[in-house]
């Protein structure tokens, strides 16, 4: 391939700089997606299992709620 003239290189310098924010910006967003991607999974598996801590908190009210009123003879 021959040598780019003087008006080539000087337009593939001035190109790079933004080649490499594409790739940088490209290598961020991945990294963002795959941190909201792992938050939101952490996420969802923290409410499962808060909603099942509160099913069994209920659970234990209800029980304590009848052994209130529940007469004692």
């Amino acid at each position: 391939m021959p040598e780019p003239t003087p008006p080539q290189a000087a337009e593939q310098q001035r190109r790079a700089p933004a080649d490499l924010s594409t790739a940088a910006v490209t290598e961020l967003t991945s990294h963002y997606i795959a941190q909201v991607t792992g938050d939101l999974d952490r996420n969802a598996k923290e409410q499962e299992r808060i909603g099942q801590e509160i099913e069994a908190l209920q659970e234990q009210l209800r029980a304590l709620q009848q052994d209130r009123t529940a007469p004692c003879w």
